[in-house]
């Protein structure tokens, strides 16, 4: 469509600037997802380190109140570690 002196007029987006558009948002994104998932690692390893400390802290608690040994045990293998907390023996887990 022309006006009057030859001149065109614009109406939304060209195929090259979509796709410019489409170029730009796909590089940031790649740019941003390391660190995103960097972040949420982070914030779960930190998660799992409270809970964690609060587990011992429950330990030393509930040995004062108890008036006994409470045990925490680690165990790992194949498919992941773990933690229990105890009373009784060592090793009785």
């Amino acid at each position: 469509m022309t006006q009057g002196g030859g001149q065109f007029k614009s109406r939304g987006f060209g195929l090259i600037e979509v796709l410019l558009s489409g170029a730009l948002a796909a590089i940031l994104l790649a740019t941003a997802l390391p660190a995103w998932h960097d972040m949420l690692s982070r914030q779960r390893l930190k998660q799992l380190a409270q809970e964690v400390k609060d587990d011992l802290m429950l330990a030393r608690s509930e040995s004062r109140r108890l008036n006994s040994v409470v045990r925490v045990g680690f165990s790992s293998n194949e498919l992941g570690t773990c933690y229990v907390l105890y009373r009784g023996p060592q090793g009785d887990c």
